[in-house]
């Protein structure tokens, strides 16, 4: 096997591209949660299930994009078991908007912790990733979801 592809890789990165890998499915399976807790028959609350549908489909393809990066890399998927949410009752729209924040706030310390990371382990590689794949949607999740909460509120 070559090895050459996994040169100026850092295991630290690996493991923690890995660590992002599981939280995205993670994120993504709370979406998916929520989105059908909202279609129930006693909600039918129809754009909280598209909205959080969508995000749901959102956070797997940013799970895809980080396995693509390290698989390009040379480092190893590592899978780990997806945890079932917290909170299986969001009593409203407001509510599970803003528990869906927060989440996507502990997402975005992980990022930026990854980003220094890289930048530690002088990979300008997985900076220059980060930073055209992955912050500015980031970003562009967590405005959309404080303008959500300032509408219901």
């Amino acid at each position: 096997m070559d090895t050459s592809v996994s040169q100026n890789f850092h295991p630290e990165c690996e493991f923690s591209i890995n660590k992002m890998i599981n939280m995205e499915l993670h994120a993504s399976y709370v979406y998916f949660t929520m989105a059908y807790y909202f279609s129930d028959h006693n909600m039918t609350l129809n754009h909280f299930t598209k909205f959080f549908r969508k995000q749901s489909q959102k956070r797997k393809e940013q799970a895809e994009k980080f396995l693509q990066y390290l698989i390009k890399r040379g480092g190893h998927p590592v899978m780990e078991n997806i945890l079932k949410p917290e909170v299986a009752n969001w009593s409203d729209g407001l509510r599970a908007t803003e528990e869906a924040l927060a989440a996507e706030k502990i997402i975005i310390q992980d990022l930026l912790a990854l980003y220094n990371k890289a930048k530690e382990k002088e990979d300008p590689h997985l900076c220059g990733f980060l930073e055209s794949e992955i912050l500015d949607e980031q970003v562009k999740i967590m405005k959309l979801l404080e303008d959500h909460i300032t509408n219901l509120e």
